[in-house]
């Protein structure tokens, strides 16, 4: 299945949820936030909201720095 993800299109296996998307590639969960579709998805909802074909998704690092 194809979907957009930060603006580009990526390959995922269907029925994955955005919980095990982030896991899968690597990123911290502490430290992201995830937007679907112009809206942010609440961290509580990550495990149980399949990623879907025809929605846009952004996933946003935080970074600390000075």
């Amino acid at each position: 299945m194809k979907v957009k993800i930060n603006g580009d299109i990526v390959e995922i296996c269907e029925n994955l949820s955005v919980y095990d998307y982030l896991v899968k590639n690597g990123f911290e969960i502490l430290k992201v936030a995830v937007e679907k579709d112009g809206e942010i998805l609440p961290k509580n909802l990550w495990k149980n909201t399949p990623i879907k074909s025809g929605k846009s998704y952004e996933i946003v690092e935080f970074v600390g720095g000075g």
